[in-house]
């Protein structure tokens, strides 16, 4: 199905509509209506979002969690064994176990049914973890598997029928804002398993009965999420293809960031590092990334008010706008300069080993080579910073 209001709405929509799932009255009318058990992994801000939004309507218990004592998302959870000791998972039978396959702003990634974190994350030293496994162990009868899949969403194969359901905001793979994709079982869309109150925007059951056109759907969106989709099977050849592609590149950029020694890092555990959203630091931390946001910001400032001039000096002359080619010229090489001067500068761009300074013998890959006709002199910091 396609529904509107973005994954971030399911927030709500899947303790709604799974409410009643295991035969489980609910009496608006008695103030002791019960209130049944929803397990969540949380792994990142979305899933912590997710468990905060479904407690106004559910008994939330976090199953498990990869949440530091400093209150970081940086690895994989731990995964809880079944015993006695554990009270979470000997409570009462949940109605579903809830997981966010990746978190966007932590860079944590849970790998997919079936894979091992070392390919999962592009990675070693990690060994297999299968998260969905272990909640398929401590399943009780009737209990479901719910996954926010936003950024995994057609970056990867999976197997579909290891879920019950599934959803994606397409604006992170697929298309523009403004379409969810919601897969599921079809029997969980009989009459009776979701609340009686619950919104019809946000009944799977009446998007299903209507063909996702109980209203005027996202006409835009849904056109291009449908040429992505077509691009995707054809073109590119298939979400096997995708899976490799996004592996190389993560490789690639993790193994930047790793090899840079130090001035980027990555704050997430290599076995928990996403190939979806790649989470790095500078050095210097938030004092070197503040002083190139107001730089950035003040050049930009001088940009609008120089086209602000120049429009007012068209308006005065009454002349049109394509008539001045000299002002615009002006305009393009003032942006030029600015962008090319306007350089914080406790972000030197980093030499190259083996370039002016170095005590090798011959230039590094990257680096042009000295002239062997006449001496040349180091060039300055500023011109390092340009």
């Amino acid at each position: 199905m396609f529904v509107p209001g973005g994954a971030t709405t399911q927030f709500a929509s899947v303790p709604l509509n799974l409410f009643n799932h295991l035969n489980i009255t609910n009496d608006s009318d008695s103030k002791a209506a019960a209130r049944p058990t929803a397990h969540y992994v949380v792994t990142g801000v979305w899933s912590e979002k997710a468990a905060e939004e479904a407690a106004k309507y559910v008994d939330v218990v976090v199953t498990a969690t990869s949440k530091s004592a400093e209150g970081r998302y940086q690895s994989l959870p731990v995964l809880p064994a079944a015993d006695a000791d554990n009270a979470a998972l000997q409570g009462p039978a949940p109605l579903y176990t809830y997981v966010c396959s990746n978190e966007t702003v932590h860079g944590v990634e849970l790998p997919l049914p079936g894979a091992s974190a070392d390919s999962a994350a592009g990675t070693s030293g990690a060994g297999d973890y299968d998260a969905y496994a272990w909640i398929e162990s401590l399943a009780r009868p009737g209990s479901l598997l719910v996954a926010d899949m936003s950024s995994h969403f057609c970056g990867a194969p999976f197997d579909v029928s290891r879920f019950d359901v599934i959803f994606a905001g397409a604006q992170k793979n697929i298309g523009p804002a403004g379409v969810t994709v919601v897969i599921v079982r079809k029997d969980l869309l009989k009459p009776g398993v979701a609340r009686a109150d619950t919104p019809v925007m946000l009944s799977w059951a009446t998007a299903a009965a209507n063909g996702s056109l109980y209203n005027t759907p996202p006409a835009g969106a849904l056109h291009a999420t449908g040429k992505v989709l077509r691009w995707l099977r054809g073109p590119v050849g298939g979400l096997a293809r995708v899976a490799a592609v996004n592996a190389e590149k993560a490789a690639a950029l993790y193994g930047a960031i790793d090899g840079s020694e130090g001035f980027y890092s990555a704050p997430v555990q290599p076995a928990a590092r996403s190939k979806m959203n790649v989470v790095f630091r500078i050095k210097g931390g938030d004092k070197v990334r503040l002083r190139f946001v107001r730089s950035d910001l003040a050049c930009y400032a001088l940009l609008c008010l120089c086209y602000v001039l120049l429009v007012v000096f068209y308006g005065v002359s009454n002349l049109p706008l394509h008539s001045h080619l000299h002002s615009k010229l002006l305009f393009l090489l003032l942006s030029y300069f600015l962008r090319r001067r306007w350089r914080p500068r406790s972000c030197p761009r980093p030499r190259p080993r083996g370039c002016w300074g170095s005590t090798a013998t011959a230039p590094s890959a990257g680096c042009a080579p000295r002239s062997t006709t006449r001496s040349r002199a180091p060039p300055s910091r500023r011109s390092l910073r340009s």
